[in-house]
């Protein structure tokens, strides 16, 4: 056969042949491949060499590594503000859900509250922690136990020195250290009221008799009033699992208002006191009870107005005296479909004192709240320049060590533009800067019994001076002692101010005084984007 390639004419093929194996190299042609002069250098393209190779796999690298990085951070951003946005998201359904309790209150915040008025109550209770001292794992007391300062994931404060382990509150915590703590807050306060929203019923479970197996089962239903309690919990140095010591849970706990409830017989429940029946009651079930007559009955607003019908309030009707003044005792342990709010640094619940003073340092101005109020009142008496503020109930008793330390006789600075002569101010008076215990009533024969933590606001009941029951039998006083409802009986019992006046009375709340305002302090922590979040609910009340 003949070869295609001599199929091409003559003149083609030698120029074919000639270009394939040579170049122009000047005015001259010489073979591909060689050096002109004839010297054959070598017959093939040049290739890459070894070192070359690496070279290029080395830079490959290098940009590859830097293209990995560049998405992990990217990847890492997007989690974390994910982790802060969802953090944030939940903060305020939070803040809006306690918002949504407090417009609801059925209460308007007053004294003496009668139980025919079908108000129900408010009771906020504050307890021994503050943000000064915000923890048993931080007081420095090891004999307490104390958080490991040096894997703690609980966020410092400003004034941390990470390089001394030096605290800005004066602790030593040694090199090594990578918080102080202080980031932890108030947290141990309890806020406890009726309310009610037509729009939004509450939901819980409630007993149901199932007819077909004649079964008490629970099933979910709703109404528009609710009893509702807001806590919080701290995790202990032993709490195991994911709970990192220290940080805090926030609860909400919601008892149905539904007095026509057909309730299990208290067979079907463990325990042999009243109370004992009533936590296995509120295991199982979402609905304000209390036990009467040896059977469950259902709260009204006009029941929850009285002490002793609430939740996890002491009360035996056998030995009611004895309970008086059914103080809510401890907190149940929070149960997670109650959880609102996890890793959270502090629950701060502050009542609006219109006695509450403001000072004047170095172009600031601070209130009871602030650390730096009580160092700048003990030592260097500043100028008052305004009164009212929210405050932690016994924000006067916190002061010093020895006891109360605010200045009484303080007077303000006068309004800029005023001339002295033309101002007469009016200084108002604290009411809510001493600590009282729920119960308290002006005994002078107990003075100490009342006067620690937890103190406590409560709207409290008329019912107690006409139920036929002597509060304060315990008085040395002829006509207290052998008497009842004095306050109430129309007579004059201690012979001053008339029949019936307010001195008589056996009981008195903790504080009668008005609640003008409440403010809640939500502080939480995001462990992943390592940020801290707060925001608060402020309600006024209308009197």
């Amino acid at each position: 056969m003949t070869n295609l390639f001599d199929r091409f004419p003559l003149k083609l093929r030698a120029l074919l042949s000639r270009g394939s194996t040579t170049r122009r190299s000047g005015d001259r042609h010489t073979p591909l491949g060689s050096r002109p002069g004839g010297s054959l250098s070598r017959g093939y393209l040049r290739g890459l060499t070894l070192i070359e190779m690496l070279v290029a796999l080395a830079v490959t690298l290098v940009m590859m590594a830097a293209v990995v990085n560049l998405f992990a951070n990217i990847s890492g951003s997007i989690r974390n503000r994910r982790a802060a946005i969802e953090t944030g998201a939940q903060l305020r359904q939070v803040r809006q859900r306690l918002a949504m309790d407090l417009n609801g209150a059925t209460c308007r915040g007053t004294t003496w509250q009668r139980p025919e008025a079908n108000q129900g109550y408010i009771e906020i209770i504050e307890g021994q922690w503050n943000d000064k001292n915000p923890s048993i794992l931080i007081d420095g007391n090891t004999g307490n136990g104390e958080l490991d300062y040096a894997v703690s994931m609980v966020p410092s404060s400003q004034g941390f020195d990470s390089d001394t382990g030096n605290s800005a509150d004066g602790r030593a915590l040694g090199v090594g250290a990578i918080t102080d703590a202080r980031a932890l807050g108030d947290w141990d306060d309890v806020l406890a009221l009726t309310t009610q929203d037509e729009r939004n019923p509450f939901t819980g479970k409630i007993p149901y008799l199932n007819p077909t197996t004649n079964a008490w089962e629970a099933r979910f239903d709703d109404s528009p009033q609710a009893e509702v309690i807001w806590f919080a919990e701290q995790n202990g140095l032993g709490g195991g699992g994911n709970a990192e010591p220290g940080m805090r849970r926030i609860y909400r706990r919601a008892l149905l208002v539904r007095p026509s409830t057909q309730f299990p017989p208290l067979s079907a429940f463990t325990g042999t006191t009243n109370r004992q029946l009533l936590n296995d009651y509120y295991t199982k079930y979402d609905v304000s009870a209390r036990i009467e007559d040896g059977r469950l009955v259902g709260n009204t607003l006009s029941d929850l107005t009285k002490r002793e019908y609430r939740f996890n309030h002491a009360f035996d009707p056998t030995v009611a005296l004895s309970d008086f003044p059914h103080a809510m005792l401890n907190l149940p342990n929070g149960q997670p479909d109650w959880l609102v709010l996890n890793n959270a640094l502090a629950f701060d619940l502050r009542i609006f004192d219109p006695g509450a003073p403001l000072v004047g340092s170095a172009g600031a101005v601070l209130e009871p709240s602030d650390l730096g109020w009580e160092a700048v009142v003990n030592v260097t008496n500043p100028p008052v320049v305004g009164y009212g503020a929210y405050c932690d109930l016994g924000w006067g008793k916190r002061l010093t060590a020895a006891g109360y330390a605010y200045p009484q006789n303080a007077v303000p600075a006068l309004p800029l533009g005023v001339a002295p002569a033309a101002w007469s101010p009016i200084v108002p008076q604290p009411t809510l800067h001493m600590p009282h215990r729920v119960g308290w009533h002006p005994n002078p024969n107990t003075p100490a019994t009342f006067v620690d933590y937890p103190a406590v606001y409560d709207t409290w009941s008329y019912h107690y001076e006409n139920d036929g029951l002597n509060q304060d039998a315990s008085a040395t006083d002829a006509w207290r002692a052998n008497t009842f409802d004095q306050g109430a009986n129309g007579l004059d019992d201690d012979g001053a101010n008339g029949v019936d006046d307010r001195g008589e009375r056996e009981t008195s709340p903790p504080y009668d005084v008005p609640l003008r305002g409440i403010k809640a302090i939500l502080r939480v922590y995001e462990p992943d984007a390592r940020q801290v979040r707060e925001s608060s609910v402020t309600h006024s009340f209308q009197q």
